[in-house]
Parts: C-alpha cells; structure tokens; sequence
C-alpha cells in the first residue's frame, strides 16, 4: 500500500477501526451532497461547476475514495472542504451552513487519533472556517454547583484560551475541535447576544461561536474520554 498512496501518507495512521469509521462517516455525511451536486452541475455557472476530485469520486467506492484523498494530502482534503462549504453556502442560510460545515469538521477530527497529522489539519481547518467567516469569540458557558460561570476570548489569543480551560479541567490535550466536539448547544450570536441573527458573509459585523453547557465540568470530561478511547 505505501507504494501506491506514500510512504508517509497520513492513512498509515489510522488502525483498522478508525479507517471503517472514516468510511461509514464520508458516506453518511456527503454522499447525498455529491450524488445532488453531480445532477445539479449542468445548470450551473461555471465558476461553481464541481472540481475532478468530486467527479472523481463517483467511479470509486466510498474506501477506494478516501484512500485517494490521502494519497496528495492534504491538497485533496483541502479541495474537498473547499467543495463541500461552497456546496453549503448554495443550499442553506449562511448561519446555517457555518454551523454544519464547522459541525462536520468537528466530527471528522472525532473519528481520527489526536495525535495524527490529520487530526491537526482538521483542527486547523475548523480554526480558518471560522476566522474566514468571522467569528471573532468564542465563549463557553458552565454550571457547576449552582454557580454559573462565562468565559469570553478573543479568537486571536485561541491557543492561550485553551490553555486556561486545558488547566481549569484537568485536560491536557484539548483543541478547538474537542472543545466544540463536547458542546450541548451551539450557535451562532451578534456581539449584543441576539442568537436570531441571520449571518451575512459578505458583512465586516461580528459573530460569536457561543458553547453552553449544564454541568459542563462532568458531561465535558466524559466526553472527552470517550473521545480518546
């Protein structure tokens, strides 16, 4: 196999389990969008026709695809995030498809080892999404007994913030995508905390990615331990 999709190609991370899981999540989470896409390609400009990659993947079984998205990684990977947002941001809501596009990363980095070279990348990939589309905070919501706590950073200082919540629990290895990944509910708000708002992309206005949790200490730690396992 490393003769066909390289020596170092980020797959050889992945044991057998994690592989299979990668199958069943490419082929629940974007099947229908390709098939949809593909049919709908002729109608459309020009500028938003689907690149070979997409194509591509309608000759190939679900694994004999994902193991063509690791062989030129990440450029393949980056070509199929780039599709699957412009495909989103088609079909749904701007705030809407901000959610799902950062939803599918965040279980993407689910399903992969924390401490592969893809699993980086995705977590970087989620930190550009939401830089891109201008979510400049992040605050996460607690509750633990009886008192009710907030913590607000700038998306600038990411890195630090996670540091601070990695020390306040106990969690060493937290990323963006873990954090986010242990969320009861997330959203999108305005600066003045209107959680309505319809997000426009094209706009210089700011938006929040807000977590809230409800015993958030206990519910985040087993979370994060089965994320491991």
């Amino acid at each position: 196999m490393a003769q066909i999709y390289g020596q170092n190609n980020p797959i050889f991370d992945l044991n057998t389990q994690q592989f299979n899981d990668l199958v069943i999540f490419f082929k629940y989470r974007l099947s229908g969008y390709i098939i949809n896409s593909i049919k709908a390609e002729e109608f459309r400009p020009k500028n938003q026709r689907n690149p070979d990659l997409i194509r591509l993947s309608q000759s190939l079984t679900i694994s004999e695809f994902i193991c063509y998205l690791f062989q030129d990684y990440p450029n393949n990977f980056k070509q199929l995030f780039q599709w699957f947002e412009r495909e989103l941001f088609l079909l749904e809501y701007p705030r809407n498809a901000l959610l799902m596009m950062s939803k599918f990363l965040i279980a993407l980095a689910h399903h992969l080892p924390e401490k592969s070279v893809f699993f980086s990348y995705v977590n970087r990939e989620l930190f550009h999404l939401l830089k891109r589309h201008k979510v400049v905070e992040i605050q996460v919501v607690w509750q633990e007994e009886q008192e009710f706590s907030l913590t607000v950073n700038n998306l600038k200082n990411l890195d630090k913030f996670l540091k601070q919540l990695a020390h306040e629990f106990n969690l060493p290895n937290l990323t963006l995508a873990r954090l986010l990944d242990s969320h009861l509910t997330l959203f999108l708000a305005d600066h003045e905390g209107n959680f309505h708002l319809q997000c426009d992309t094209k706009s210089d206005y700011p938006t929040i990615l807000q977590c809230q949790f409800s015993n958030w200490h206990l519910f985040f730690k087993s979370r994060f331990h089965q994320s491991q396992n």
